[in-house]
């Protein structure tokens, strides 16, 4: 007896180590739902305002964003609109002076006026690489209304052409005018003026 005694007791004391564990791990799970459902110590109505307040600022999120997407699009549009004015209007360096020279010589004969001697200078853009700046110095003689026939038709030439500075010199009908006619030029990598 003494030895079955001495079985059940050890069987009895694992029953009560075992329940007590299970009943510590029961206790600790209690204690983890708790702490993982409570609710932070909010009322509801400062939850819902919380919620509404995290509602709102991402609906200006939302806003901001799509502002961006739309300012991107317009800068993609703008960049492509300035590449092909660029490329319509700017001619290339390499057949620009006789492009120009012979629209102003054009222009001087279909208005009656006559074409001294031709001066360029060449400035390259600062901070736009393969553009450069061409300034057509040139004198023209003619009958005032010729002369302002020629002005004007040069301004609305399909060529960009800018008329800088004009000074007039002469009298009556006979004038002598000199002009500064700005222009822009693309210029490829390596390209030499001539």
């Amino acid at each position: 007896m003494p030895s079955s005694n001495l079985k059940s007791r050890s069987l009895y004391e694992r029953r009560r180590v075992v329940w007590g564990v299970l009943i510590g791990l029961l206790a600790v799970d209690l204690a983890l739902v708790f702490f993982t459902l409570r609710p932070n110590g909010l009322s509801v109505a400062q939850q819902r305002a919380e919620v509404a307040r995290l509602n709102s600022e991402l609906q200006a999120h939302r806003e901001s964003l799509e502002h961006l997407e739309r300012i991107k699009a317009m800068l993609a549009e703008s960049t492509h609109q300035g590449d092909d004015f660029l490329k319509t209007k700017f001619l290339p360096a390499e057949t620009g002076f006789s492009t120009l020279m012979e629209e102003v010589d054009k222009l001087a004969v279909a208005n009656g006026v006559r074409k001294g001697g031709v001066n360029y200078t060449t400035t390259p853009v600062k901070d736009r690489p393969g553009i450069e700046t061409v300034a057509i110095d040139t004198t023209l003689e003619g009958d005032y209304p010729k002369i302002v026939r020629f002005v004007n038709q040069l301004e609305q030439s399909q060529l960009f052409l800018i008329v800088d500075t004009m000074a007039v010199s002469g009298q009556g009908r006979g004038v002598k005018l000199s002009v500064r006619l700005i222009t822009y030029f693309r210029v490829p990598k390596g390209f030499v003026q001539p």
